[in-house]
């Protein structure tokens, strides 16, 4: 602590000369699942992605954003929230079962460690999380919560096969954990894509595809692992969340909102071929129809972030970050492959870019991941970083002055975090006891 911040702190006036201190820091960090630099680059050279261009020109970057040695969504998104690894912060599937044998997907309950929505809190800061992976049941903050089970369309596709989800989403619904406080809920309903009347007009703007690719994927069923019922699907999953997180960012200000987009990830997983069809020994069967679909969706996310970039009131860090990228799936050079064709391993990088009126514009990061993700938020809003943090601060995208004057405070642990089942029930009590059995918890 410099000394006239000490002084201050002991009743006196910091000295004529002393820098001012700095105003209340705000960020936003905007997810977007899978966002690769193999897209991203040729379409900002070619003029097609302004939103990414102009975070590149006037932020920080790192186009090979490292991800983890597993890059499931739950996991590695959960390790953004807290800062730990998966063995740390408990969540390591993607789904969870319930009291009677159904499935959802991974629930907040699971998690052993604090998440930095409740960090904030503890230290003064508000926060808005929006559409994060294992935020239901919706938590109790200091701001407001909209969990990854609010949409409709998110329980649409993941029920989808009965992979993820079999439990009965009304009656989830109706338990009224789905955001936080409940009553948001009922105010969100607006926002919700209607099955019968999707905004085809508003998605042909955004992504720019052609008036045939628009009307495949107006004409595709929802909900089908397929490319264009995947275009339309995540498209009513992530363009409702996008709305809500600016509408709440007006209504209900915060000084950390966290916004999650599944983008460009499902649609990589089934139209990677298309991406780059040299690399694959089958060739997708209308490769000249469909070709550019995947490039559509980060035409669209953009867009949107563009519009939450000009949002943004003074003393607000912009951070966008993907959790990893995309690749050939592994059987790609087998002409009788039956993998769905785009995977993603430890090789294929996510991106990072960092905006705001304290970042080094022009600057790239040289080493950054996930896990840093955390310990930036947390320094940037002034909450006290554990030393029980895999990452750290990335300070050296901020200028020097700045960093300066941000100061850092440590504490040996957050501690832990209480988990539960993932629904109240009348065995709670009973299952509670069998794991102080088996030593599991006190």
């Amino acid at each position: 602590m410099t000394t006239w911040l000490l002084l201050l702190a002991c009743g006196e006036a910091p000295p004529p000369d002393a820098p001012a201190p700095l105003p209340r820091q705000r960020v936003v960090l905007v997810g977007v699942d899978g966002a690769t630099w193999t897209v991203m680059e040729p379409m900002i050279e070619a003029g097609e992605l302004p939103t990414f261009a102009r975070l590149l020109a006037e932020g920080a970057s790192m186009p090979r954003f490292e991800t983890m040695s597993s890059t499931s969504s739950p996991m590695v998104w959960t390790s953004v929230a807290t800062g730990r690894e998966p063995d740390d912060h408990g969540i390591r599937d993607y789904v969870q079962e319930l009291d009677d044998g159904s499935k959802v997907p991974i629930t907040s309950n699971a998690r052993e460690v604090p998440a930095i929505w409740n960090l904030a809190g503890e230290h003064g800061r508000t926060v808005g999380v929006i559409g994060w992976w294992a935020s239901w049941p919706a938590e109790a903050v200091d701001g407001y919560v909209v969990s990854d089970h609010t949409n409709p369309a998110t329980s649409g596709w993941m029920m989808e096969g009965e992979r993820y989800w079999t439990a009965d989403p009304d009656a989830l619904g109706a338990l009224g954990s789905d955001t936080f406080p409940a009553e948001l809920g009922a105010s969100l309903t607006s926002h919700w894509i209607d099955a019968e009347a999707f905004p085809a007009e508003d998605f042909r703007t955004r992504s720019q595809l052609s008036e045939e690719q628009v009307a495949l994927a107006v004409a595709a069923p929802w909900n089908e692992r397929a490319p264009y019922s995947w275009l339309k699907t995540f498209y009513a999953v992530d363009g409702p969340y996008v709305a809500i997180a600016r509408r709440l960012a007006g209504e209900r200000p915060v000084d950390l909102q966290m916004l999650y987009l599944r983008g460009p990830d499902p649609l990589q997983h089934y139209a990677w071929d298309l991406v780059e069809p040299e690399r694959f020994a089958r060739k997708p069967e209308h490769l000249e129809r469909d070709r550019g679909i995947v490039q559509g969706v980060y035409r669209y996310v953009d867009t949107w972030l563009g519009e939450v970039l000009a949002d943004l009131g003074p003393e607000t860090t912009l951070i966008v970050a993907s959790d990893h990228g995309a690749e050939p799936a592994r059987s790609a050079g087998k002409p009788d492959r039956k993998a769905r064709p785009g995977g993603h391993t430890r090789a294929a990088k996510g991106v990072l870019f960092v905006h705001g009126p304290h970042v080094r514009a022009g600057h790239r990061i040289e080493d950054a991941g996930p896990l840093d993700l955390m310990p930036t938020m947390a320094w940037l809003l002034g909450l006290p970083l554990s030393e029980e943090l895999a990452g750290s601060p990335l300070t050296e995208a901020f200028e020097a002055d700045f960093v300066a004057r941000r100061g850092r405070r440590s504490v040996p642990s957050y501690g832990a975090r209480p988990t539960a089942p993932p629904l109240p029930s009348p065995n709670d009590a009973v299952m509670l006891e069998s794991l102080r059995g088996l030593g599991y918890i006190e």
